[in-house]
């Protein structure tokens, strides 16, 4: 292979070989105009670059593929990308292609947040998508090289997509590495790596160590007198306080984020469902579902796809958990559609998980079931490490396997104690709703055993026993009755 590679290589015109080594920087698939600024410099200029492309197409050392929307995106097959590689550190060139390859992917990140800023967040989640290799590759230069400042803005500007795509240990991970470097960083940069590790590690079950993160961002945020952002900052401060328990903190933080944000001239959706969901935590359905309505009045007016599926999508909670089951199916099913289109994944996941409960409170516990099963086997797909346990927690109400369902509720339970923040009121009452009815099934004894063996079992081998169990269910009603002969 590689003498071929070498007998390919020599017969490759001198720009094309200065190209292709310059190419096999990028990690996975790459577009022309990715090509174009990472492939130009000395001996190459940015015009000369598609042709160039074409050439090294027709000789079989890039290959085309089809991208999203029918787009022509290259790549270099591995062993072609480390034989350009070995040439590229030959020619002294790993440093200087790393850093426009570093420069181009950091633009394409801004590019990306104004897009999902302007409402096209279907668009910029297909660009993380596509580009999420070179992404990293990107990443981990900038950390490596000291390039921290850019890192930082990266991460500012990449940090949401990571969220609504479900991808907050990625998330968590590359802020981590940043902070853990001790980044000197203008108060602009530091407010955005602020914003995103303290939001991310709040979705992720350490609402305390967010809500100081958060703090900190808003405290820069008033000194730099940036309405918006600082509206943003309040408006997730808020969020986190709510899962602390902190519900008057964080009431007054999101009326304030609301009135920044019209300080600001943009839409206040999304402190309204932030409110919103402070009553939904608390229990009070016609306080939240009262905001949810404004959200979704502002939403509407503006135009915002996001602000839609969400504030759809918890009116629908609010009718499910107030008994009106159709209602809330209705929202919940229109919420999903617009998160699909979207691309948002967690919100997908979020309203599978509210129709289980829909189809379970109506008898339909096969449906419960394979909507239950779906959310289990996407584990990471979720706006919160809790929701892993909430779905489990609901496993236990449907399955016929008792005792197994008696360790589901110890395993939540575990959590529920452990977590830094408090549970959602529905969530609980669900809960004790649940293992009411286990003790028509299990002796009190027998309960109590099972209940602590669950408190002891880890998550992974809960889940995959959990999915066991659904499964057990499904084949079980599904399986065709014997016929008599």
């Amino acid at each position: 292979m590689q003498g071929a590679i070498d007998w390919s290589h020599n017969l490759l015109e001198e720009r094309e070989r200065v190209l292709f080594r310059r190419l096999s920087r990028f990690t996975g698939d790459f577009t022309l105009e990715a090509s174009e600024h990472v492939g130009c410099g000395s001996s190459i200029d940015k015009v000369q670059v598609s042709e160039l492309l074409s050439g090294l197409v027709d000789k079989s050392m890039v290959a085309p593929e089809q991208g999203l929307e029918g787009s022509t995106r290259y790549r270099l097959l591995e062993s072609m990308r480390h034989f350009g590689l070995q040439r590229l550190g030959e020619a002294n060139e790993t440093i200087d292609a790393s850093f426009r390859h570093l420069e181009y992917y950091a633009q394409f990140c801004e590019v990306s947040n104004a897009k999902r800023r302007s409402g096209q967040m279907a668009e910029a989640l297909g660009d993380l998508d596509e580009n999420e290799d070179n992404l990293r590759a990107a990443l981990r230069f900038s950390l490596d090289q000291g390039h921290l400042d850019v890192a930082a803005q990266m991460i500012g500007d990449l940090w949401y997509l990571w969220y609504v795509a479900g991808l907050f240990r990625e998330g968590i991970e590359w802020c981590s590495q940043l902070f853990d470097l001790d980044p000197n960083l203008s108060d602009e940069t530091r407010a955005a790596a602020l914003h995103a590790y303290g939001t991310l590690l709040g979705s992720w079950a350490q609402p305390e160590i967010g809500a100081v993160m958060l703090e900190q961002e808003v405290d820069l945020r008033r000194r730099l007198a940036d309405p918006a952002r600082l509206a943003a900052a309040l408006n997730n401060l808020g969020n986190l306080l709510h899962d602390l328990g902190r519900f008057e903190d964080a009431e007054e933080n999101l009326r304030e984020a609301i009135d920044q944000f019209r300080t600001a001239g943009e839409s206040p959706t999304l402190a309204l469902s932030s409110l919103g969901y402070g009553y939904l935590h608390a229990g009070d359905f016609e306080q939240a579902a009262t905001l949810y309505g404004e959200a979704l009045e502002e939403a509407a007016a503006v135009e915002d796809a996001y602000g839609l599926a969400l504030a759809t999508t918890h009116l629908g909670q609010c009718a499910v958990h107030q008994g009106r089951l159709t209602e809330g199916r209705v929202l919940v099913e229109e919420a999903r559609e617009r998160f699909v289109k979207l691309k948002v994944t967690p919100g997908v996941a979020n309203a599978d998980f509210n129709l289980a409960l829909v189809d379970r409170d109506e008898g339909n516990v096969v449906e419960a079931a394979k909507r239950l099963l779906a959310s289990l086997e996407a584990p990471d797909a979720h706006w919160y490490l809790a929701s892993q346990y909430w779905i489990l927690q609901v496993v236990a109400s449907v399955i016929i396997d008792y005792a197994f369902a008696a360790q589901l509720v110890g395993v939540a339970n575990a959590y529920y104690d452990r977590a830094d923040g408090e549970q959602p009121a529905v969530i609980l009452e669900d809960l004790a709703t649940t293992r009411h009815l286990l003790e028509s099934y299990l002796r009190e004894a027998e309960l109590a055993r099972n209940v602590a063996v669950g408190r002891r079992l880890a998550l992974a081998e809960v889940i995959t026993m959990a999915v066991g169990a659904l499964h057990s269910l499904i084949e079980s009603v599904d399986r065709p009755a014997d016929v008599e002969c």
